[in-house]
Formats: structure tokens, sequence, C-alpha cells
């Protein structure tokens, strides 16, 4: 009887060792995921999404937007496109529309000098209005006073009395004929063409157009201040 148990306790002993054999470890082999039924192991470098370093870099950018050149790769800085082209060609003198007179080219004026004294003291005492003298402003605003059908020739010197304040119509002209024409020929073609409604919103009473020592006066203004101006030209 007593071996009958030595000999259960001894295979009882084997039968136990043999149960804790295995790998070694205690524990049974992780089972390869290959059915795509489990989860695949999570990368322990950086579970914390908060940080953004797992963040995907063209996150956000639509990839139909187009690229902008970066800068200093040889693009122009000149975005406004302002900048004025190199060789440009000469510019042509502009073209001013005169009524009754289409467009004519502007011409240089010529300052009046002393021509200018000349007729402030001819027109002082006989404009009650406030009044200034000054050289011709341009050619186009000759030819405006003789409805375009007569032109301002350069190097001709005109001194032009304006009142400052418009209405009436008023104009005085004070003119030196250009070198070799007759003074009187030119006051008759001046005369015929003088227009009393070149300020298109009032007219001038009265024109008169009066020589005198070379120098040839146009009035266009008041029957009063035409009969004085003329005078006091006159009496010089």
């Amino acid at each position: 009887m007593k071996k009958v148990l030595t000999l259960l306790l001894s295979l009882a002993l084997v039968l136990s060792l043999a149960a804790c054999a295995g790998d070694g470890s205690g524990s049974a082999p992780p089972t390869p995921n290959v059915g795509g039924t489990g989860s695949a192991p999570s990368d322990s470098t950086n579970d914390d999404p908060s940080d953004g370093s797992n963040d995907d870099p063209n996150k956000g950018i639509d990839p139909g937007a187009p690229v902008l050149p970066a800068p200093g790769d040889g693009e122009s800085d000149d975005v406004d496109g302002d900048t004025p082209p190199s060789g440009g060609t000469e510019q042509t003198p502009p073209m001013i529309n005169v009524p009754g007179g289409g467009n004519q080219e502007e011409v240089p004026v010529t300052d009046a000098g002393d021509l200018k004294d000349k007729l402030s003291a001819i027109c002082e005492g006989s404009i009650t209005n406030p009044n200034f003298t000054d050289t011709l402003r341009s050619s186009a605003e000759f030819s405006n006073y003789f409805g375009g059908k007569v032109s301002y020739e350069e190097g001709m010197r005109v001194a032009v009395n304006h009142l400052e304040m418009n209405p009436p119509a008023h104009i005085v002209l004070l003119i030196e004929p250009l070198e070799g024409v007759d003074a009187g020929e030119y006051a008759k073609t001046l005369e015929e063409n003088a227009d009393p409604r070149w300020a298109i919103c009032d007219a001038a009473e009265t024109v008169k157009v009066s020589v005198n020592d070379g120098l040839v006066l146009v009035v266009m203004s008041s029957a009063e201040i035409t009969e004085t101006v003329t005078s006091a030209f006159e009496a010089q």
C-alpha cells in the first residue's frame, strides 16, 4: 500500500511539471493580427494629440489654391504695374477743343512783358469791377475770342485784361503783331472775326478794334468800358 501511494505522488509531480512547461515565460504568446479584426498597437512615443506633433503638415491647405512665388525667386517686386516702361515715345502737343474752331494744336505762348504794364495803365480808372492784367494764358484762349478763325502765332506778345468775376462778358487784348505783319491789316482781320459770345453764357455789348504805334487793341465789353478804354489807348 505504501508503494502505491509513493507511485501516485511521483506521477502527480511529473504531471504538474509538464503543465508548467511551455515557453518558459508563464504566459501564452500573443496572437498575430492577420485578419484585420483586431486593432493595431498604438505608437507609444506620442499618445497626446494636443501638442500637434503628429498633425498632417498639409492639413487645412486647399489643394486647388495657387502657389505664390517665394521672395527673391526672380519675380518682379512691382505688383501694382505702375513702373513706367523704359524708352517711352515722345509725347505730342495736347489738342484743345476751341468753340467754332475745331481741334487746334496748342502753341507755346510768349510772355507779354511790358505790354502788361501798358494795358494796366490803359484800363486803370475805366473799369469799376475788380480786374487784373496778365499774359495770354494759352493759344486756345486767343483763338476762342475769334471763333477759332484766327490763331495765335508763336512769338506774338499778347496782354489780356480779365474781370475777376464773370459775367458780364469782358475782355481787352493788347497785341504786338509779329515783325513784318502790318498792324492795320491784322486789326481788320481781328475785327471781322471777333466773337462777342466767346463766353457762351453771356455776350459782350460792343466790340472795337484800334491801332496805335504798331500795337492792336481789341475790346469786347460793355459799351461804356469799350469807349473809355479805347479812348485811353488812342490818347497815348
